[in-house]
């Protein structure tokens, strides 16, 4: 059963001219910005894993790492974000072991974007399916970690899904 809300298949554009009437074509029509969450708790096990599902084709433009709760392993706790679980394709080594929010991406942050990772950010997948899978990974070394809670929040934008021979 869906859960509470209005939900699209399609991307939600917006503007105020749909239809090319001129040359000009759909001038100011935008895609919506989307956002999926997670939370991510220490068990006393070695890593913590959560499983996002993006629709085929979306951008990734940037993530939300909230730790409320400090990680507290016997060496670090590093989270990542890729197409496996533990994979760096998106993110990689943010430190949760303090509590607060991580300065992802921008010119002067801590954890910047590799070129690497601004390319895959840029179309994630390319088959129209349920989803393209995306995994927060949280990895404990030294022992593993009894306390932490980490928010991890994927802002991106669902563009048009083009089906095999589409052009």
């Amino acid at each position: 059963m869906a859960g509470p809300g209005t939900q699209w298949t399609g991307p939600l554009l917006s503007g105020p001219i749909k239809d090319p009437g001129d040359l000009r074509g759909p001038v100011n029509i935008g895609h919506a910005v989307l956002r999926q969450t997670a939370t991510l708790t220490a068990n006393g096990t070695n890593t913590v894993t959560f499983q996002f599902n993006l629709p085929s084709g979306s951008q990734i433009i940037n993530f939300d790492v909230d730790t409320t709760l400090a990680w507290n392993s016997g060496t670090s706790d590093s989270l990542t974000i890729g197409l496996t679980p533990g994979g760096s394709d998106f993110l990689s080594a943010v430190n949760v072991q303090a509590t607060g929010r991580a300065n992802i991406g921008p010119i002067g942050s801590t954890v910047p974007f590799s070129a690497t990772q601004l390319s895959a950010m840029s179309q994630v997948g390319t088959t129209p399916s349920n989803g393209v899978p995306v995994f927060a990974t949280v990895t404990p070394a030294g022992t593993a970690a009894t306390t932490g809670i980490t928010f991890v929040t994927i802002i991106y934008v669902q563009t048009v899904q083009l089906l095999a021979g589409d052009a």
